[in-house]
């Protein structure tokens, strides 16, 4: 088994693979909407469209070919991590990123992720309404 290297670990950690996924995702939203295919919902008529069961495979065909990137991804995050922070700082910091406390915060704000995305949404709009005044 291959060892981790010390920027696949930071991200690991840091649970920095949720930005690449999030990414994968948004570019899977951007390509699905290029397509006219809208999100597949489980259980739907289309579920039966031979046609649309194609489009699926290719997209979930797509997916894969992203995911290889994760170890790119984990190696450029995770250098670029150790270089702003300092190669000297890094034993400390795997450390504390170790610690239970660390890890329940990473993993609370992973769960609250679509919260936080939905009221902010709410927020932009209430802000735009703002900036058009008084009707």
């Amino acid at each position: 088994m291959q060892q981790e290297t010390s920027a696949q670990m930071l991200v690991r950690l840091t649970h920095a693979s949720h930005v690449f996924d999030r990414a994968v995702d948004a570019l899977m939203t951007r390509v699905r909407s290029a397509m006219g295919v809208p999100p597949a919902v489980a259980g739907s008529d289309s579920a039966n469209d031979p046609e649309r069961t194609a489009v699926e495979q290719e997209l979930a065909a797509l997916r894969e070919r992203l995911q290889a990137f994760l170890p790119e991804f984990e190696q450029l995050y995770g250098s670029l991590l150790i270089e702003e922070l300092g190669a000297s700082q890094l034993p400390a910091l795997l450390e504390a990123l170790r610690s239970e406390r660390v890890q329940r915060y990473f993993q609370a704000r992973i769960r609250a992720e679509p919260r936080r995305l939905r009221q902010l949404s709410r927020l932009g709009r209430s802000m735009q309404e703002a900036l058009r005044g008084p009707a």
